[in-house]
């Protein structure tokens, strides 16, 4: 396991091309948001902005997960000539389409699942929290279990959507059962993803108002979003591909 996680470091920095298609489409998606947000005043505009997102969302994810995988799998090759490699990863760019066209129908599948699941527990936590009259605090104290359960038994989804099954409901079970087949390494796997997750966002709520140190721990957050995708394939491979 430990020694994944540090393979993980040398996989994502020749990896690292991983990152333009991410800071361009968090880009896009961050000036929409803003412009949505001014001018969508009406419900029917919110919806139509609220879909457009998900679609964006479902496109990039399909696109850009499976050029991480063929990413990985380049990482392993060795080129004589550093031309060879360099003309490979600029390849790898046209891998974005084909992701679109297979996996784009069961990443719909998995966020839209995502945002039911999440909405139900918030829906429920609600229910209760009117009921005994609770504060956000202890709304919020009630609800934080509840996802991290979610995002530990679903850590393998993306995967299994990736490598195997393309149905987001088999996928959903069939990565729940290799959660569990593995218990002890999804623990420390999950607890490292979660550890990099809060630690960053700790890091950049402290240092929000100071453009220049904010700039640079925004490089590090995008290279953290490249490293979990690559630690939680290159886990999976090794794990639950047969050479």
């Amino acid at each position: 396991m430990f020694k994944i996680i540090k393979n993980s470091f040398k996989t994502t920095n020749e990896s690292i091309i991983l990152a333009t298609p991410l800071i361009v489409f968090l880009s896009i998606l961050s000036w929409y948001g803003n412009y949505a947000a001014d001018v969508a005043n009406t419900i029917f505009k919110q919806i139509f902005a609220g879909v457009t997102i998900f679609i964006m969302a479902c496109g990039f994810l399909s696109a850009w997960l499976y050029m991480a995988k063929k990413t990985i799998a380049l990482s392993k090759k060795v080129f004589v000539f550093d031309k060879d490699r360099a003309n490979a990863l600029i390849d790898l760019l046209t891998t974005l389409p084909k992701g679109i066209g297979r996996l784009f129908l069961p990443i719909i599948g998995v966020l839209s699942i995502y945002i039911f699941v999440y909405l139900g527990l918030s829906s429920v936590i609600t229910f209760i929290a009117d009921k005994y009259e609770l504060t956000f605090v202890q709304w919020r104290n009630l609800f934080i279990p509840g996802a991290i359960f979610i995002s530990f038994i679903t850590l393998l989804w993306l995967p299994e959507i990736v490598y195997g099954d393309k149905n987001a409901f088999i996928a959903l079970f069939k990565s729940i059962k290799k959660v569990f087949i593995n218990f002890k390494n999804s623990i420390i796997l999950y607890s490292y993803i979660l550890f990099l997750v809060v630690g960053i966002s700790f890091i950049n709520s402290m240092l929000l108002f100071h453009p220049i140190i904010a700039f640079f721990v925004l490089i590090i957050f995008y290279y953290i979003l490249v490293y979990i995708i690559v630690l939680l394939f290159s886990y999976y491979e090794q794990n639950f591909i047969e050479e």
